[in-house]
This record gives structure tokens, C-alpha cells and sequence, in this order.
């Protein structure tokens, strides 16, 4: 709807002349119309507020109704601080040219999620005659900083024979961005700290993470275990310090359960060992014994079958000797004799194929009981040295294949009124220009003499000792 020449539009959206502004007359009488006039002011009290995070702070705002008729005005927070503002009353009623105030609170919560700084705010006054000619009036709010933080140290107690590690977390409750410094200590010097990273920044309503490694100076080798106490602080900037306290238990590089595995282990040792001995080693020693019988019955019956071809006598399994092993005395004598040795040296030309003799004497009624021979070549000729028992041959020997070889008899050989003969035949001197090779042979035994009219005692002497003399060794029967 226009409006005339000289009249201006009211908020209500009616046209209306200006009081001082005559009209002239017209040619015919018209009909007077009255034309309401609507609007509104609004002012606040103060356009700058601040307030603490958690507490609440308000404003006036005053309205006037400028129009003619009566009017209903509501109000509204517009801006983030929408969510946390009050109007009281929520609405006038103004009669025309009539003035009255609302109170607008203002309450931020302590929260992360309301930032410290200024928080702009305005407050629209809306009239129910004229809501196209609402009025909106601005202001800004300044909400302050406020810090509130969380620290927790995962786990506070550790075990660990040298080093261990902890996790620290950090959340920034407050309204504003934190930077925190974290540092650890023992109050006894026992420990080293380092720290990853030293320092956190964190964002309102975020958390922060930093690994803290701690470590023994020095090693605990045996015992119980200890448990030291540290203590970590976390000191963010503009606030107070948050101490976390934890602890260390450090174990011993030898864990209590060794020594006594240990003993167990020896103690199962002992019970072993003491089963073996009772149990298993007679067993054992019976089936070996079971498993040897039969070769060992061949083997004695050639022994005995060898023994009887020199004319001797050996011990056998299924009759064993009893008494000392020692003892001298030869069965239907009574005694071996008194103990006697001698060499026997034999010089012959090489080269002459005539062998030559040299005996020891047994004289009559005399037995010569022989337990151990040195044959000796100490020039290494070349040829046979023969050792007989009178006519009867007991061994033969290359010399070429000794300079020292010795023999140690399990049972003497018996030689009863008869010499002890050693018999060299000489192929070549091994010594270059000798016109003779020198043999020997050395003997130990007993000699015993045989009583008047006794027939001779057999050979079955009991064994002897083995012993071992010169660079090679044999041991045999006669």
C-alpha cells in the first residue's frame, strides 16, 4: 500500500500526516480517518560483560513501546551464549508510550566445550502488533580462563628386574589450551627417569600421552625383592603442580624358586643314584653276566686247552681260586720258593746260521717258577731269539721287532729240574762293524727246592699281578 504526498509510512505499515502539515480544503467535505502508530526501542544496560566459567552474570535491557496501541514484546538471545542465556520475564505487555526492563542472565557452564575469550551476543525485542519492526541490540560477553586438568599414572606399580615403563595420561579439562612440563624422582637416588616427552601441549577437552621409563642404578642379584617409590609431576602452565606417585618392585637377577629347584633337582640326583645302585645295577650286572656266560666258557676252555700245551696250568671260571691272589705257596709244595732273578746274556756271530746257548742252571730236586721276562735287543740285529724250557720251546721272537719286550705271566711258567735256556741266532749286527749281536734275557721268579722222593708239584700256579715294564707289553700264559 503506497502511501500520499507528504505522509510517511508507521511500523505497523499505515500512512499518517505529519501533525503540522495542513490540508486544503477540497471542494466537498471528506470523512476523517484515525491511523495507529506502532514501534519500539530497546536499550541495554551494558553492551560488555565478563564472567567467570561456572558463575552467572546479567544485563538489563529497557523497552519502550512507541506505537498507540498496546503492544506484547518477547525476547531472544541470538549467538553461541544462546544456549546458556535466560530471559526474565520472557515478554512485556507495554501500553502506548509506556517504559519497562528485562533482566538477561548469562550463565556459561565450566566446560571445555565454552571457550575462554570474548563470546558475542545480541538480544532481539519482537513485537507481536509490528513483527516486522523487531529491534536487535548486541553485546559482547567475555567468558575468563579457568584450567582443569586430569594426570593419571598406568600402572603405579611396576616389576621389573632392571627397568620398567609407565604411561601418563593428561586431559585438559579446562577452557583453554595448556602446555605442561613432566619431570620424576625418587627421594633416594635409586632410580633413573627419562621421559617422552618432556613436555605435553593439550587442547581444551583433548588428552595428552608421555612414557615414562624407569630403571634401577644398580642390579639386586639375590633376596627378596624391593619396592621404591617415585614420585612424577606434572605442572601445567598457569596452575598448580599434579603429583603422581608410583613405585618400582625390583626382583632379583636370581629368582627365589632357583635354589630350591636346586635342591629338588639334587634330591631327585640322590634318589636316582640310590635306585641305580639298589634296582637297576644288579639287574643290569645279572644280565650282563647272563649275556657273557657262554663266551666266556669258550674262551676258558681254549685258556685251559693252551695252558696244557706248554705244560701249565691256568685258573678256571668254573674252579676259581681261593685265597690270597698273592700268596707264594704252590699247591703240593707248600711254597713257590725264595724270589730270584738273573740275566741271561747271549753274544753271537752274525751271518753263521749256528745258534748259541746260554742257560740259567736249575739244578735236581729244584723248581724255577718264572713270572716275568725282558727280552732285549739293544742294538737291533736282526734274527730269532728263543726262549725254551730245556729241549721244549715256550716262545719265539723276531729280533727285529724288539729292542725291550716284556712279558708279565698270570701263572708262572714251572720249570722242575730242568734250565732255563735262551737261544740267539743272529742273522746281521744292527750295529755296523760289530763282529757279535748281544742279546739278554732278564728274569724274575721263585726258586724252591723239592723234597727227597716228592713227586713234582703240578703246574696250576695261582695267578699273579700284572705289572708293566719296558717300551712294549704283553701279558700271557705260559
Amino acid at each position: 500500500m503506497g502511501c500520499f504526498a507528504a505522509a510517511s509510512p508507521g511500523l505497523n505499515g499505515h500512512c499518517f500526516l505529519p501533525e503540522c502539515l495542513g490540508a486544503e480544503p477540497l471542494a466537498r467535505p471528506r470523512r476523517s480517518v484515525t491511523v495507529a502508530s506502532m514501534g519500539a526501542t530497546a536499550v541495554l544496560s551494558s553492551a560488555s560483560l565478563a564472567v567467570e566459567a561456572g558463575e552467572e552474570v546479567s544485563c538489563e535491557v529497557k523497552v519502550r513501546n512507541n506505537g498507540t496501541v498496546v503492544d506484547q514484546f518477547s525476547f531472544e538471545v541470538l549467538g553461541d551464549a544462546a544456549a546458556w542465556s535466560t530471559v526474565e520475564p520472557a515478554s512485556l505487555s507495554l501500553f502506548p508510550d509506556a517504559e519497562e526492563s528485562v533482566q538477561v542472565w548469562f550463565r556459561p557452564p565450566r566446560s571445555a566445550d565454552v571457550p575462554a575469550g570474548t563470546v558475542p551476543f545480541a538480544v532481539r525485542v519482537g513485537s507481536q502488533e509490528d513483527p516486522e519492526g523487531s529491534i536487535v541490540e548486541e553485546g559482547n560477553l567475555e567468558v575468563s580462563r579457568f584450567v582443569d586438568a586430569f594426570a593419571e599414572l598406568s600402572p603405579r606399580t611396576s616389576r621389573g628386574r632392571r627397568a620398567t615403563s609407565h604411561d601418563l595420561s593428561y586431559n585438559n579439562r579446562g577452557n583453554s589450551p595448556v602446555e605442561s612440563r613432566i619431570s620424576a624422582a625418587d627421594p633416594d637416588k635409586l632410580l633413573a627417569f627419562a621421559v617422552s616427552p618432556r613436555r605435553l601441549a593439550t587442547a581444551p577437552g583433548a588428552s595428552s600421552f608421555a612414557r615414562v621409563r624407569v630403571q634401577a642404578r644398580r642390579l639386586l642379584w639375590r633376596g627378596t625383592p624391593r619396592t621404591i617409590p617415585f614420585q612424577v609431576t606434572v605442572q601445567p602452565d598457569g596452575a598448580s603442580p599434579i603429583a603422581l606417585d608410583g613405585s618400582m618392585v625390583q626382583e632379583p637377577m636370581i629368582p627365589g624358586w632357583v635354589p630350591r629347584a636346586l635342591a629338588v633337582g639334587l634330591a631327585l640326583l640322590m634318589g636316582a643314584a640310590v635306585v641305580w645302585r639298589v634296582v637297576l645295577k644288579p639287574t643290569v650286572e645279572n644280565a650282563a653276566t647272563q649275556a657273557v656266560a657262554a663266551p666266556l666258557q669258550a674262551a676258558d676252555k681254549n685258556i685251559q686247552q693252551l695252558a696244557a700245551a706248554v705244560g701249565t696250568s691256568m685258573p678256571s671260571i668254573n674252579n676259581p681260586v681261593t685265597g690270597n691272589p698273592t700268596d707264594t705257596t704252590l699247591p703240593g709244595t707248600g711254597n713257590l720258593g725264595e724270589p730270584v732273578n738273573d740275566r741271561i746274556a747271549v753274544n753271537d756271530s752274525p751271518g753263521n746260521g749256528q745258534p748259541t746257548q746260554e742257560a740259567f742252571d736249575v739244578k735236581k730236586n729244584q723248581a724255577l717258577s718264572v713270572t716275568d721276562l725282558v727280552l732285549q735287543n739293544p742294538n737291533g740285529d736282526s734274527g730269532r731269539l728263543t726262549v725254551k724250557r730245556g729241549d721244549q720251546v715256550i716262545l719265539v721272537e723276531a729280533l727285529e721287532n724288539l729292542r725291550d719286550l716284556d712279558y708279565h705271566f698270570v701263572a708262572p711258567i714251572l720249570l722242575q729240574e730242568v734250565d732255563l735256556v735262551v737261544e740267539v741266532n743272529c742273522d746281521k749286527a744292527g750295529k755296523q762293524g760289530a763282529q757279535t749281536c748281544e742279546e739278554s734275557v732278564a728274569f724274575v721268579g721263585f726258586l724252591a727246592a723239592l723234597g727227597q722222593g716228592q713227586t713234582p708239584p703240578p703246574t696250576n700256579a695261582p695267578a699273579t699281578t700284572q705289572t708293566t715294564v719296558g717300551a712294549a707289553t704283553q701279558t700271557t700264559g705260559p
